[in-house]
């Protein structure tokens, strides 16, 4: 292989004179040496794709636009209406699903105004990652236990929320990254046995079970 056949050179004169679309004759290719070239570019923009930073997730970052309607080799993004339970009752809440292969990636929520109060249309908010597959630099992700997580990234803060009734551990160093905990896992759930006092309630690691697993992680 030498090279990429590509389309027909335009006769720009005979066109013009016939009105109808001319070929030269002479067809423009790519040589195989620069499609290599191409190629190992897109591998490393596709490694990155996956990497969770400080401001986001592969090609999606917090305050961008959401490519909507939109999809790659890499994903599609849907938009999709979700309740959710809040202190003043059920309220709705828009949500644009990443997805690959029926598998929910990424959702990605709406950046809120709170001067106007009012969300911001296709601008990036939060972004809640469910997929193994997105990782930190250091190798953290969703299903990394919560012993892992402290290795990587020691001094992380983990309290409880009942604004959203969730579980969270702050991922220090790496700014607003959060990495949700399962209630299912703490020893001692807040509830009917256990009330919380303030929106945010201090807790160690020790109160949760031995092999405890991140379940989501959320930037905003």
């Amino acid at each position: 292989l030498i090279a990429i056949h590509g389309k027909a050179e335009q006769d720009d004169r005979i066109s013009e004179s016939t009105g109808k679309a001319v070929a030269t004759r002479t067809n423009m290719g790519v040589p195989i040496t620069y499609y290599r070239k191409v190629n190992v570019a897109q591998s490393s923009v596709k490694n990155d794709f996956g990497l969770i930073t400080e401001d986001g997730v592969g090609p999606f970052r917090i305050g961008k636009l959401i490519p909507y309607p939109g999809f790659s080799d890499n994903y599609k993004v849907e938009k999709e209406i979700l309740t959710r339970t809040t202190e003043e009752g059920p309220d709705e809440e828009i949500v644009y699903v990443v997805s690959e292969g029926g598998e929910e990636l990424l959702h990605l929520k709406l950046k809120y105004d709170y001067d106007n109060n009012r969300y911001i249309e296709n601008v990036i908010g939060k972004i809640i990652v469910l997929s193994e597959r997105y990782k930190t630099k250091s190798g953290i992700s969703v299903g990394s236990t919560l012993d892992e997580s402290n290795s990587a990234y020691p001094g992380n803060r983990i309290w409880y929320t009942y604004v959203s009734n969730a579980y969270i551990m702050d991922a220090n160093m790496l700014g607003k990254v959060q990495f949700i905990l399962s209630s299912k896992d703490i020893i001692k759930p807040f509830g009917i046995n256990r009330s919380a006092l303030s929106d945010q309630v201090m807790l160690e690691a020790s109160e949760f079970k031995q092999g405890s697993r991140i379940v989501k992680i959320r930037i905003f």
